[in-house]
């Protein structure tokens, strides 16, 4: 591997040189998880057991949100009591106003 004096090089090379290495590092990324998946499969086929199968066992390793199940954004957070919060436009929790009541 070449060490590259990135000290001299000027700020428009360094853009241009970190754009190359998200690509290269992109590549890699898809090519290293096309081999583990691949031995996986073959892993799971040799112990009798389908890809899909496979993909079933693994779905408690997923975090909540890929399987569909989000939580709902906090839309504004009293700063009295920070616990209090509104996440809906239509739903208000107890002790919130809505700005037209204050007036």
């Amino acid at each position: 591997m070449s060490n590259v004096d990135v000290t001299k090089l000027s700020y428009a090379q360094l853009i241009e040189l970190n754009k190359q290495l998200e690509r290269q590092i992109a590549e890699k990324r898809s090519e290293e998880l096309k081999v583990l998946v691949d031995g996986f499969a073959r892993k799971l086929e040799a112990a009798g057991f389908t890809v899909a199968e496979g993909t079933e066992a693994l779905k408690p390793y997923l975090p909540a949100a890929s399987l569909g199940r989000t939580a709902a954004s906090v839309r504004y957070r009293n700063p009295a009591n920070p616990a209090d919060t509104v996440s809906s436009p239509v739903k208000q929790t107890v002790g919130f106003q809505s700005p037209r009541q204050l007036l």
